[in-house]
């Protein structure tokens, strides 16, 4: 089964209130609440960005911590999220979501 179109509808859905669940590339599971979904414009690319609040502590990230990540669809179309590390960037998209 495919769960790409799944993962994307639930995180563009204004009405899925689920945990999303992710998997890193050691195997292990995640989950994570959706703060909010964005379309940005960056260096004349519009990208989607998504803020996510990590449901279970770890030893790196807190649950009150916000997380940027980009969406993004390799040539084979499989969907994958990446940290944003650019923290201004990061910054200027979690507050535009927060307004919304």
């Amino acid at each position: 089964m495919d769960d790409r179109p799944y993962f994307i509808e639930a995180l563009l859905s204004k009405k899925h209130k689920e945990p999303l669940l992710m998997v890193n590339k050691e195997g292990e599971n995640f989950s994570f609440e959706k703060v909010g979904v964005k379309r940005y414009k960056n260096k004349d690319k519009e990208l989607l960005y998504c803020v996510l609040r990590l449901l279970e502590k770890t030893d790196e990230v807190d649950t009150n911590q916000l997380l940027v990540y980009r969406v993004e669809e390799d040539s084979l179309g499989n969907i994958a999220l990446r940290y944003e590390c650019n923290h201004a960037l990061a910054d200027a998209i979690i507050n535009d979501i927060l307004r919304l």
